[in-house]
């Protein structure tokens, strides 16, 4: 049994999304008591423009690593790394100013937030191809690290949306940390070439307007409600909102080892294999969803 877990990784992938399950369900009940149904409301609106703001801002530049992985693209890892380095320091100062003109701690950790998720999301794709099993680790220990600090922070801490904000700062900076320290690239401004950059645009501009439409057919409800409610009512639909969408974690696990196949190779049976457990598993959980 342990040999399975750890070698198999759709094994260990399913294993990952179960303790993201779990965790989750434990940070959105920390979250929610600790905030309360108004200041809930008005987190669950500023996350989803942060997650809109994301998308917008990496160009879709992470797409394209898998194929240039797979097509032996020379120094392709330094190449990318240095690019999503830049674009994070750029986008940091951005922030930044944007923070010292609105004169607002909880804006500034909002703007913040943005560039530090937005070179998270890249460096773990870059991670997922690069090694797969330690892109999991880091996100099992990040996840009960955030569970952990959650916890202290409900239990000793007056209600502030700063807090809340601040640990998901802290734990998109300590992600992007524990990547870069794994992968050891050699960075230099000598990688991002007028071409390069040409190429990771051209490249994941779709595949950014393919995830911006999706994050707007399942987020633009709470951006919308804050048109017609107030932040209470946001509060309260979030949460049912977010456990539903736990339903998409065990799924999803089974992509992100595919993720890392098909950039060494093209395994069809495995494909096929995949996606016909993928369809079992989905109507079991929305089964159990509904009990």
């Amino acid at each position: 049994m342990k040999l399975l877990i750890t070698k198999n990784d759709y094994v260990f992938s399913i294993i990952n999304k179960g303790v993201s399950a779990v965790t989750g369900f434990i940070i959105a009940a920390l979250v929610n008591r600790y905030l309360g149904p108004s200041l809930k409301g008005e987190y669950a609106y500023l996350m989803n423009i942060i997650n809109v703001a994301a998308i917008i801002g990496n160009f879709g530049i992470y797409h394209s690593y898998p194929k240039s992985y797979k097509d032996g693209l020379s120094e392709v890892k330094n190449k990318y790394v240095s690019l999503i380095l830049a674009q994070f320091i750029i986008y940091t100062i951005i922030a930044l100013t944007l923070g010292i003109i609105s004169k607002s701690l909880l804006y500034t950790i909002a703007f913040l937030i943005v560039p530090s998720q937005v070179a998270a999301n890249q460096l773990s794709m870059v991670v997922m191809v690069e090694k797969i099993r330690y892109r999991q680790y880091v996100q099992i220990y990040t996840l009960f690290l955030k569970t952990v600090i959650t916890l202290i922070v409900a239990l000793t801490c007056p209600t502030s949306l700063i807090v809340v904000l601040g640990i998901i700062l802290f734990i998109n900076i300590l992600q992007c940390l524990l990547y870069v320290w794994k992968i050891k690239t050699k960075l230099g401004i000598s990688y991002l070439t007028i071409d390069f950059i040409r190429y990771t645009i051209r490249f994941g501009i779709y595949a950014a307007i393919a995830d911006l439409l999706l994050i707007f057919n399942y987020k633009a409800d709470v951006l919308m409600l804050k048109y017609y409610v107030d932040y209470y009512q946001i509060g309260l639909y979030s949460v049912g909102a977010g456990i539903a969408e736990c339903i998409w974690l065990i799924p999803d696990a089974f992509k992100e080892v595919l993720f890392s196949r098909t950039s060494r190779g093209t395994p069809i049976a495995e494909i096929n294999l995949t996606i016909k457990i993928n369809m079992l598993v989905s109507v079991v959980l929305i089964v159990i969803m509904y009990i």
